[in-house]
């Protein structure tokens, strides 16, 4: 849930994590640096402290900033390869100013925006709306569950079209979904071209990491876990997904650990030097 208090937008604490730890990447954009101060990042405080007494928040601040650079950049690639129509499906949008950074650079172009999320969606349209006027025409906000079967009907009244090339986003979802939820929320963007595309962010299975990264990611996941999903987290590999790709009669497309993404964002690995200390990785696949 957020509030509006005086000037700034007050986050739950998990979403004032994320942005705490991406800032350094959002700060580098004039439209973003905006965005970041009317949000009061305060009750993130305390998971970034946490992160930093376990001697991980470098370590998480890099990863945040390189998953969210990628993903931004592989829709800017998609939107390059369809310039005359378009769509973005952001689902558990949360408080990222994803969509506000496609609108800007997408100016002059033909494409729609859908955000869907459980959490009230007015102020972050506001925040949208005063900072970049012409996402009132461009990004539409959906309050609902993701795992709504109504929710491919919901987008069509704001205008989705099952006609156009589209792209799926999951971010900082998954690890919180059973395979078996993921594909019923991929399965109504099924196009029978497979033009359609997802880009899926995920955690990897200890077992698939070095020794080093697999405490670092046992510990990063148990902060949350302890706090907010006692239950525990999923765990996924790139065979995961190609395999529901290919049940939904698609495939992977690209697959992105860690330490790719950190070259494509920095120009060089240091944090993140193999797949193998990956924690986090990016697959695409069509639809």
């Amino acid at each position: 849930m957020s509030r509006e208090q005086g000037q700034k937008i007050d986050l739950s604490p998990t979403a004032a994590l994320v942005l705490s730890l991406s800032k350094e990447l959002f700060e580098k954009n004039p439209l973003t640096r905006e965005y970041l101060k009317k949000i009061d990042l305060s009750s993130g405080r305390e998971l970034v402290e946490a992160y930093r007494n376990a001697g991980l928040e470098e370590l998480t601040r890099q990863g945040q900033c390189n998953r969210k650079f990628a993903i931004r950049e592989l829709i800017l690639e998609f939107v390059s390869q369809n310039p005359s129509a378009w769509q973005v499906v952001i689902l558990a949008s949360g408080f990222s100013p994803l969509g506000l950074e496609i609108v800007e650079n997408t100016s002059g172009k033909v494409g729609k925006l859908f955000e869907v999320d459980t959490s009230p969606s007015d102020a972050k349209k506001a925040l949208y709306h005063h900072l970049l006027p012409s996402s009132r025409e461009k990004v539409a906000f959906i309050e609902m569950d993701i795992r709504s079967p109504a929710l491919l009907n919901e987008l069509t009244k704001y205008s989705y079209s099952d006609s156009l090339s589209t792209i799926v986003v999951m971010e900082g979802i998954t690890h919180y979904l059973p395979l078996g939820d993921i594909r019923a929320i991929l399965n109504p963007f099924h196009h029978r071209d497979h033009g359609n595309r997802a880009i899926i962010e995920y955690g990897l299975p200890y077992d698939k990491l070095s020794d080093t990264a697999a405490a670092a990611s046992k510990t990063l996941f148990e902060i949350i876990e302890k706090r907010y999903f006692p239950q525990g987290t999923y765990k996924y590999t790139s065979d995961d997904f190609r395999q529901l790709f290919q049940e939904m009669a698609g495939d992977l497309v690209r697959h992105l650990p860690m330490c790719d993404l950190e070259r494509w964002q920095t120009g060089k690995n240091r944090v993140f030097s193999n797949p193998e200390s990956s924690l986090v990785e990016i697959v695409v696949g069509s639809l």
